[in-house]
């Protein structure tokens, strides 16, 4: 849980920050503070479902503005901050392609080794819409973005960081035909109503069928994989890796990221985190976050000529991802331009 002073920076083996200087609560204070944040969590369980946008505004944003993200608005402010002398890593992907779960690994493994974990994709998310503008503001990426002992995730779009050869930087994609067809589960029935444009989307995705959303966001995301490929792929700092990689072999997949970023000194963490992993199983219900963990949904879920849609805008990204696979990669290959 995050605590009231910036969370799970102040703990563990975390360096101190000098930024936050107040002095600890005192015991009654720390049991005031849990039981008024089990109340406040139980206050948001009964009512995120039937009244989600009670949910955006009791919960969520007040915990975003009061609460949480006291590190990035820290760095956003330009303050400095004591960290340990290591590479800072930056996480990128997409939605739906175990996200969460590999930020979770990375976030732990990031701070067992004395860094500093920010999220700065909640923040904006939970917060004005606003903030979204700071990724465009060059000033602001600089004071934000920080070479030196930070974790950065999960970032689901390119950014331009300054100086990011400096950087560790781990991409992670699945196949985009099975990433639409779980965006559009997630849209309509599964994505926590974080803020009002989260719950009119879910209103819109709800209006459609799954082909026709498929359809609609294909284009927006073939740029947003056409420019991880085009920025990123086959540059030294950066490991490119793949949902269908780790379901196939999770452990090897796990230990090359690990490397990569050079988080290899708690090797009982990370068994302990691989063994947690196994334990991950899709659920089959459209309500939950992780639905289905194998590859090829798509093929089940979507018309043939959807489908046939997908391949032929994808092509010149799959052939990137998978150049060994003759059933992803297969497919007529055109040059990697405007879908």
């Amino acid at each position: 849980m995050e605590g009231p002073l910036g969370g799970a920076a102040l703990r563990g083996p975390s360096p101190r920050i000098t930024y936050l200087s107040a002095p600890r609560m005192t015991d009654w204070k720390t049991s005031l503070f849990g039981k008024v944040d089990r109340a406040h969590r139980r206050l948001n369980n009964a009512v995120k479902d039937r009244w989600p946008i009670l949910s955006v505004w009791l919960y969520q944003r007040p915990r975003a503005r009061f609460l949480l993200y006291k590190l990035e608005k820290a760095l956003l402010r330009g303050v400095e901050v004591n960290t340990v002398d290591r590479p800072s890593i930056v996480f990128f992907t997409t939605h739906k392609a175990a996200s969460m779960f590999m930020d979770r690994l990375l976030r732990r493994l990031s701070t067992a080794h004395g860094m500093l974990p920010t999220d700065i994709e909640a923040w904006f998310s939970t917060g004005s819409p606003k903030l979204w503008s700071i990724f465009k503001d060059p000033g602001a990426m600089q004071r934000l973005f920080r070479p030196k002992g930070l974790y950065y995730g999960a970032l689901r779009a390119y950014r331009e960081i300054p100086d990011l050869d400096a950087y560790r930087v781990v991409v992670a994609l699945r196949d985009p035909r099975d990433m639409l067809t779980s965006y559009y589960y997630s849209e309509a029935f599964s994505h926590a109503p974080i803020n009002k444009r989260v719950l009119e989307r879910r209103v819109r995705a709800q209006a459609q069928t799954i082909d026709e959303f498929v359809l609609e966001h294909a284009p927006r995301h073939y740029q947003v994989y056409k420019e991880y490929i085009d920025k990123l792929h086959g540059r030294p700092h950066v490991h490119f890796t793949t949902y269908e990689r780790m379901t196939a072999d999770l452990e090897g997949w796990f230990r090359d990221v690990v490397e990569h970023v050079g988080l290899t000194e708690r090797p009982d963490l990370v068994a302990e985190l691989l063994e947690e992993a196994r334990k991950v199983k899709g659920s089959g219900r459209k309500e939950s976050h992780v639905r289905v963990a194998r590859p090829g949904d798509h093929r089940d879920k979507l018309l043939p000529a959807t489908v046939a849609e997908l391949d032929r805008l994808f092509a010149p990204v799959m052939s990137v991802l998978y150049p060994a696979d003759e059933d992803r990669s297969g497919m007529r290959a055109r040059p990697m331009g405007r879908p």
